[in-house]
This record gives structure tokens, C-alpha cells and sequence, in this order.
């Protein structure tokens, strides 16, 4: 099951029924190790066991930067744009190609989405 994920990919994981036995995991079992990031950053290994769901939340690209370019699940472009909130700091936004559709991409209410193209510094693309 983990080779269906990839490094740097932002996901949800529920583990339903756990009970903690021990402190120390068996390294030869399937897990996928995961990094926690939001309060204090620490990684730890998930075994893929049929009590846990892994869902993804966003690709490993996310969070958009100026210039990108991003598709969503119905096909639609985005286009990844920097402007100054009301305090005069950058922020990105992202605008479908019809122009009915902006938002901040804090979350992927239009996900999942999958980056197309981003403009790299020197000018290339990845």
C-alpha cells in the first residue's frame, strides 16, 4: 500500500479502534511514515492495516505559488496568482480560466487538485 503514496503528498489519516500497547514498532512491517508538521514537527510509522484510512488532501507541490498552473477534478485550469491582502502582504490566490471561480488555496475545496506546470526562478518549467 505505500508504494501508492509519494514523498511530500499531504494526507488525512484516521485510525479507528487503536489502542496503545507499546512504544516501539516493528520496523519489518508495512507503515508509512508520516511528518506532523502544525505544532511540534515529529514523524512516526503508520502500519497500513485495515483499521486505518489514508486519504489525500493535497499533492506534494501544494501550496500553489505565482505562476503555477493547476487543474482540478473536473478538468478545469487554475492559474496561481500573488496580490497584497489589506495589510500589504503577499498572498497567492488561485483563478479558474472562466473567471466565475477564486479562492485562497488554504484548502482544496475544488481538489483534488494536480499541478500542471510551475515556472521555475531561471525561467524553466517543472
Amino acid at each position: 500500500m505505500t508504494a501508492e503514496f509519494v514523498v511530500g503528498e499531504i494526507v488525512d489519516i484516521t485510525i479507528r479502534g487503536a489502542r496503545i500497547h507499546a512504544v516501539h514498532g516493528d520496523p519489518d512491517t508495512n507503515a508509512l511514515t508520516i511528518g506532523i508538521e502544525h505544532a511540534a514537527s515529529w514523524t512516526t510509522a503508520v502500519p497500513m492495516v485495515d483499521s486505518v484510512t489514508v486519504e489525500r488532501v493535497a499533492p506534494p507541490e501544494w501550496p500553489p505559488q505565482a505562476g503555477d498552473l493547476w487543474r482540478d477534478r473536473r478538468g478545469l485550469l487554475w492559474f496561481a496568482r500573488e496580490l497584497t491582502d489589506d495589510d500589504d502582504e503577499p498572498v497567492v490566490d488561485l483563478v479558474s480560466v472562466d473567471h466565475v471561480n477564486l479562492y485562497q488555496p488554504v484548502e482544496q475545496q475544488f481538489g483534488p487538485m494536480a499541478m500542471v506546470r510551475r515556472e521555475q526562478p531561471d525561467g524553466g518549467e517543472r
